[in-house]
């Protein structure tokens, strides 16, 4: 009886070490589980500040109904949300020199399209498709965390695991690829 006893009473112990463990170790560092079986990893503060980021960009987006002199636009909508935005763009010589958005969207594609007015601004062509190309890897999970990211990329990372989500996030996005790509003087 006493072998028995000891017994159990080790066997807690250490499944209490072991859950305690556990418990620090989870609230550390979550991975993303990815479409092709990788993971991205992100600790718990960082997706917490990702999250930050993302609502300050959807209630103080950049560029949004902001007045330019655009010579390019088109509308876009994303049918899973009912997001519908347009985006206007000031081009000159493959060379993005201002681009605003308007139209009502969720918060995750008011943030996506807020990012790209910040980061697309005096940018070439040719560089804009390799940024887009980068957000679209990040949100496929073809990313991973030893790889290095556009910074302003980040607060999307809270998507990933969400498809639906990652169409409202690449919104913009492909708003601006169909533009360019209709646009015989860009490619």
């Amino acid at each position: 009886l006493n072998q028995a006893l000891e017994f159990l009473l080790g066997f807690i112990i250490v499944t209490l070490i072991l859950i305690n463990w556990l418990t620090y170790y989870n609230k550390r560092i979550i991975y993303w589980p990815l479409a092709n079986n990788k993971r991205q990893c992100m600790t718990i503060n960082q997706q917490q500040l990702y999250q930050q980021a993302l609502l300050i960009h959807h209630k103080n987006p950049i560029g949004f109904e902001r007045d330019i002199n655009s010579n390019y636009q088109l509308a876009g909508y994303n049918s899973a949300c009912g997001d519908e935005i347009t985006i206007k763009v000031k081009a000159v010589n493959k060379v993005i020199l201002q681009v605003a958005f308007s139209g009502e969207s969720c918060a995750i594609c008011r943030a996506s399209a807020s990012i790209l007015c910040q980061k697309i601004e005096q940018l070439a062509i040719s560089d804009y498709a390799k940024l887009s190309s980068q957000l679209r890897l990040l949100l496929s999970g073809e990313h991973s965390c030893e790889q290095g990211l556009v910074e302003a990329f980040l607060p999307l990372l809270s998507v990933v695991n969400y498809p639906v989500r990652q169409q409202c996030a690449l919104l913009p996005w492909q708003t601006l690829d169909k533009l360019i790509t209709a646009q015989k003087e860009f490619i």
